[in-house]
């Protein structure tokens, strides 16, 4: 059997691909496998596969009709002969002995999946890329059995360990036995496959080392643009995310989880107000007077506590149903977002 099946989801990257791939190709485990699912590709990415497939004996290429990246990732495992599955996206890059290490700890801790750090990188017009921040949960490979996993899931989850796939390395037993697929959301669909996974998992690792860089932005790409119902998608995530942990904690979470749902949610939110503010868009104003007075975000507004010395400036003329003032903050946000990203960035993860 193969050690490791890697998936990778394909849609128009033909402008990235061959260097990824080329990075990809250099892991020194050997005993793996690359299985490229184009979804429905208009440039040259399917060429691009195809001609890396011929050289390549560990390449396999399928190709389907765009629909999305969870139904390319679900054909992928349907192909997946490895004894462990890991996710990878067209565009990145990662560092050689990513697999090696988070293989060597998977048999080391019997673990059911392992998780790295994350490099978030703005790659500039020369080439050269900037480190932003990193996601990772310590400065140490820590290991959680069934009891450390429920003393610390609140811990798990503040240190972003379940919002991405691309950082793991899944015993595929878990998957299969379980009957776990990617859900065909718009958004959110790798929190919602690792939420399915924490279910099953009897022990989980996490190592230090970020090993995974994720170009979130190239610089001269087009600015973000506005996400329609982006609100309405957040509360259906936060309505999961308040199911997951009920029945985690068969149906009495701690305190200390509701209060951190309430909190990640209230941030959510805020994104979901600067969101009004894109693409010059009208009746801006009463959109986020609307989340405000919402149900879910009042709500959640009397549970969170924990907040950064930034966010709690926001919230507080949104305590008080003081619209204009909150509209003129969230206005300021937008305007440094677009004038000082870089600011916005910094201040922005350390909410």
């Amino acid at each position: 059997m193969t050690r490791i099946s890697v998936i990778i989801p394909i849609h128009n990257s033909g402008r990235y691909l061959a260097n990824t791939l080329n990075n990809y190709m250099k892991q020194n485990c050997k005993d793996i496998e690359f299985i490229l699912v184009d979804d429905g590709s208009q440039d040259d990415s399917l060429r691009i596969c195809k001609e890396y497939e011929k050289r390549n004996a560990n390449i396999k290429v399928m190709s389907q009709f765009n629909r999305g990246v969870s139904a390319a990732r679900n054909l992928g495992l349907g192909l997946a002969s490895g004894e462990y599955v890991a996710f990878l996206d067209s565009d990145d890059y990662i560092d050689s002995e990513m697999f090696s290490s988070m293989l060597k700890i998977a048999e080391d801790e019997s673990s059911d999946f392992v998780s790295c750090g994350i490099s978030m990188e703005l790659e500039k017009k020369d080439g050269n890329r900037i480190k932003q921040y990193e996601l990772k949960y310590g400065n140490e490979t820590i290991t959680f059995d069934n009891i450390g996993m429920k003393k610390n899931m609140v811990n798990i989850w503040e240190k972003g360990v379940p919002y991405n796939v691309v950082n793991k390395l899944y015993k595929k037993r878990i998957i299969s036995d379980n009957n776990i697929l990617f859900s065909d959301l718009h958004m959110g669909e790798d929190l919602e496959f690792n939420m399915q996974i924490l279910h099953h998992c009897k022990r989980v690792s996490m190592c230090p080392n970020s090993f995974y860089h994720y170009i979130r932005e190239r610089e001269g790409a087009a600015t973000v643009k506005y996400i329609e119902n982006w609100y309405e998608i957040r509360c259906r995530e936060n309505q999961n995310i308040k199911r997951f942990f009920y029945k985690y904690f068969d149906e009495t979470p701690p305190l200390e989880a509701k209060e951190y749902i309430s909190r990640r949610f209230v941030n959510r939110a805020l994104g979901c107000m600067e969101n009004e503010l894109r693409d010059g868009r009208k009746g801006k104003r009463s959109e986020i007077t609307n989340i405000i007075k919402s149900k879910e975000f009042r709500d959640a507004l009397s549970i969170g506590k924990n907040y950064s010395l930034i966010t709690k400036i926001l919230i507080l003329p949104m305590k008080c149903n003081m619209y204009i003032i909150s509209y003129f903050l969230i206005w300021v946000i937008s305007k440094i977002k677009q004038v000082m990203p870089r600011v916005f960035e910094f201040f922005k993860y350390r909410r």
